[in-house]
């Protein structure tokens, strides 16, 4: 299964990603759905406050493992920090 959806970024999208999110997921542990939600509130709101894109897309995939990925438009790369 794979889900995607594109978000504007602005800060209520990241409600909006979170109910994405649950209803993907439905089928699976309260635990699991509650821990994609919350990744993907962090992973959303970085893009919001960083990318300076208008857009971001979240895409689900489960293929015996979860995955949520958060991608956007803008040109920054990320920096590791110590």
């Amino acid at each position: 299964m794979i889900s995607t959806r594109v978000f504007r970024c602005r800060p209520e999208s990241v409600r909006d990603a979170r109910h994405f999110v649950r209803e993907s997921l439905s089928d699976q542990a309260a635990e699991t759905v509650e821990a994609a939600e919350l990744m993907t509130s962090e992973l959303v709101t970085n893009s919001i406050r960083h990318a300076g894109a208008d857009f971001l897309e979240v895409t689900i995939s489960l293929d015996g493992e979860i995955r949520v990925v958060v991608s956007d438009s803008g040109g920054g790369r990320p920096v590791l920090r110590s």
